[in-house]
């Protein structure tokens, strides 16, 4: 319900909830900041949510090393959602696409090693 119930968000809706000057405090790579603009920008009314949420800044705060390790972490993740592994497949041969899986699955290991 909450999904469908959602409508664009305004300018004035941005700028009265300071929602600039959020990302600029918590944006580590202008890379990303369109998606945490849309992370905050699609708030959510779930309780359970929520407090999962907040538990993670608390995590991010009581521990400061971990925004390092998902600096390091993110470009990796992009990697993963990377659509050229699959482009490049289309027409190859066997052993090119068993060779791109395996480059996918050394990508997913070294994100879930850091």
């Amino acid at each position: 319900m909450y999904a469908d119930s959602k409508k664009a968000i305004d300018d004035s809706y941005m700028k009265n909830l300071g929602v600039d000057q959020i990302v600029n405090e918590i944006c580590i790579n202008d890379t990303y900041r369109n998606d945490i603009i849309s992370l905050i920008c699609d708030l959510c009314d779930e309780p359970k949510v929520i407090k999962y949420r907040l538990d993670i800044m608390e995590d991010f705060l009581s521990h400061p090393g971990l925004i390092q390790r998902l600096e390091k972490v993110l470009p990796i993740i992009q990697k993963l959602e990377d659509d050229k592994f699959d482009v490049y497949s289309l027409g190859a041969d066997q052993f090119r696409k068993i060779a791109w899986q395996l480059e996918k699955l050394y990508i997913f290991v070294e994100c879930m090693e850091n």
